[in-house]
């Protein structure tokens, strides 16, 4: 073999550092992904589809995701990846991640003197919390059975062999996909926490397409439907268990929910781009379903109706 059977690790415990470390690592990693998606965002045609459907700075993170699980999941599938070129990108993506944290810290102190500005009733107050404690969440220790036995293991097998397992007595590795691709990322640095914040990423992405197209009737001063709908969405228990976990599921219901999006609420007529947007929409929906092929039913469905849309 081409990689020398002596430097390989298992287990878990050899990809993780230490847990301040290793949360430290994540962090940056998070915010070197919405950096990248800044960048990739002020392209003129992505901002003006997901700005007409979400908050654009919903979607950094999620969008920076889906660039590298494309860009890296043909590599891994045809050829053999050496661990170095992940550990590469990783740095890379580090080095955004710091560049970027000088501005969010100073952003940080700024929100907190003027939070009182900032919170103007107890609505606001309560989605914050809410947030928040996906968001701690999405920092604990990995402990669910799917994710050690296969949602981790199988990026640690690619770490260590340059592609997907294919042990036929090792069952749920044939069930791993595109979804364990971003997590190779956070492992190759020592950054357990990365694969619970790029759930927590999904979370976020479907919080910005929600918050951006429900419609704010109030009801009266402090009341309004859209907190509740929101509250609603935050409320559905699943989450804190798909939040907490290397399971890539909420990522992939962000990008259904992002196509879902442009096919029934974007209000651009344009038809200039309109065969970019079908392709882009095809682009969320195909890594959906290879994320986890759960979603090919849902995906389907909105492929028809756009499909019907760009031929009307």
């Amino acid at each position: 073999e081409s990689i020398n059977s002596k430097s390989m690790k298992f287990g878990i415990e050899s990809y993780s550092l230490a847990p301040p470390i290793s949360t430290i690592i994540s962090l940056i990693l998070f915010l070197g992904l919405y950096k990248i998606g800044k960048i990739i965002l002020n392209f003129h045609f992505f901002k003006k589809t997901l700005k007409n459907i979400s908050i654009l700075n919903y979607q950094y993170i999620s969008i920076s995701i889906l660039l590298l699980s494309l860009l890296f999941y043909p590599l891994v599938l045809f050829i053999k990846i050496n661990s170095n070129i992940f550990q590469a990108f990783s740095i890379i993506i580090l080095l955004f991640g710091l560049w970027h944290i000088k501005k969010k810290i100073k952003f940080f102190i700024n929100f907190v003197k003027s939070s009182k500005k900032n919170i103007k009733n107890l609505n606001e107050l309560i989605l914050i919390l809410f947030i928040f404690v996906y968001f701690l969440l999405s920092l604990g220790p990995i402990t669910d059975a799917d994710s050690l036995d296969y949602h981790l293991s199988v990026p640690i097998y690619i770490l260590n062999h340059g592609l997907f397992p294919n042990d036929i007595l090792w069952f749920h590795a044939a069930q791993a996909g595109l979804g364990e691709i971003p997590i190779i990322f956070g492992l190759v640095v020592g950054a357990e926490q990365f694969s619970g914040l790029i759930q927590f990423s999904g979370l976020i992405s479907v919080l910005g397409v929600l918050k951006k197209n429900i419609h704010k009737i109030k009801n009266n001063k402090y009341l309004t439907k859209d907190f509740y709908l929101t509250l609603m969405f935050l409320s559905i228990p699943i989450l804190i268990f798909l939040n907490s976990t290397a399971k890539p599921q909420l990522i992939y219901i962000g990008y259904t929910t992002l196509a879902f999006a442009i096919t029934f609420f974007d209000t651009n007529k344009e038809t200039k781009n309109i065969f970019f947007k079908y392709f882009f929409i095809i682009l969320l929906l195909y890594v959906s379903f290879e994320g986890k092929f759960s979603f090919i039913l849902s995906a389907f469905i909105i492929w028809l109706v756009s499909s019907f849309k760009i031929l009307k």
